[in-house]
């Protein structure tokens, strides 16, 4: 059985490691002073007005626990980029930021150390369904200025899967997989833990 179970995640990993994927146009931008601010209390979480943001208001994230959320709308189900501007000027070692979409987390955003006026965007992937989401961005060591949100579409064209398993003897099983991974890639998200 662990011999099986290594040969479908190696089939996965092969098949999600070597597909590249690039991504489209921006989509959708979306301001975080927009959003549904939650203050856990502590230092306060608000908008705040702040020079080189769009528009030139910014949510200031505090203490842990705190959260602003948006609501984004996309055409088709699928895969996006999530694109977080921000400005953090406070630690050299960066602020860690919780994101969660549709009220489930799907990971971690790393705010690098930025100038007093100065942005970066940190981006990671989220699987959005077709039309109304809710994307929060929750403090886990907070002290961040959250400028907008970019949803981008993943695209997969120009790509092909398929081809043979890197190894000659896979089970059945495996094999089995492998094809139905092919079948559905660009038309199906698959997600689990």
């Amino acid at each position: 059985m662990k011999r099986k179970l290594t040969a479908i995640l190696a089939a996965i990993l092969c098949l999600t490691s070597s597909v590249p994927i690039s991504a489209a146009e921006a989509d959708s931008r979306y301001e975080f002073e927009s959003g549904s601010i939650f203050d856990a209390g502590g230092e306060v979480t608000e908008v705040q007005s702040r020079s080189g943001a769009n528009g030139e208001k910014v949510v200031f994230l505090t203490d842990s626990g705190d959260s602003v959320t948006v609501n984004v709308d996309v055409p088709a189900a699928g895969a996006y980029t999530l694109g977080i501007r921000y400005c953090q000027p406070f630690d050299e070692n960066g602020k860690i930021q919780d994101v969660s979409v549709n009220g489930s987390k799907i990971g971690t955003v790393t705010c690098e150390q930025t100038a007093e006026t100065a942005y970066k965007t940190a981006n990671l992937t989220a699987a959005l369904r077709a039309g109304k989401n809710t994307v929060s961005v929750e403090a886990s060591w907070g002290w961040t200025y959250l400028d907008s949100l970019t949803v981008t579409e993943k695209s997969a064209s120009g790509v092909s899967v398929g081809g043979k398993l890197s190894n000659a003897n896979a089970t059945a099983e495996t094999q089995s997989l492998y094809a139905y991974l092919c079948d559905t890639f660009g038309n199906n998200v698959l997600a689990g833990q």
